[in-house]
């Protein structure tokens, strides 16, 4: 049986180091995370959390992707943009919830979903985010490295702990 933590608070994003190890996978509750964390963060937060799943060689699902249809037959321009970069960003899966549960449009909104993604994996320059995160695991071992020799991250507030890429 396999485990798949969800990630939707700051707490979490403050465990996600020891929540990815114990887990076989993880899923991004967008919705619930962008209550707990500062808007401008939300994105770059998804992205870190892939990567480092990623990384792991562990699944990551992201949540809450196509909200307005629950109500709409068409996603707003953001969230088609947000499904793209989801696919862009090395998400494993995209989750449909009450779009599909409650959503006027069910199939409709699936067929929207398979099509964005579809559409962004045709660009997906795998070789190039391969590349990407290799210094990215190399980047952050280095970054580790000089914390446990008493260097620390100059500019960090409080706030952006939480937040920090590298950090997680």
């Amino acid at each position: 049986v396999a485990l798949v933590a969800k990630v939707e608070t700051r707490q979490a994003l403050f465990n996600f180091r020891g929540i990815l190890d114990a887990s076989d996978g993880i899923i991004v509750s967008r919705g619930l995370l962008g209550l707990d964390v500062v808007p401008e963060k939300v994105a770059l937060i998804q992205k870190a959390l892939c990567s480092h799943a990623n990384l792991a060689g562990k699944p990551v699902v992201i949540t809450r992707v196509l909200d307005s249809m629950i109500d709409n037959p068409r996603p707003t321009r953001a969230e088609a943009t947000d499904v793209a970069n989801a696919v862009l960003d090395g998400a494993d899966a995209l989750f449909l919830g009450a779009e599909t549960l409650r959503g006027k449009n069910p199939v409709e909104t699936v067929r929207t979903l398979v099509s964005i993604a579809r559409q962004a994996e045709k660009v997906f320059d795998f070789r190039h985010h391969f590349e990407w995160l290799m210094q990215a695991a190399i980047d952050a071992q280095e970054l580790r490295d000089a914390r446990a020799a008493g260097f620390g991250a100059p500019g960090l507030e409080d706030d952006d702990a939480a937040t920090d890429i590298y950090m997680l």
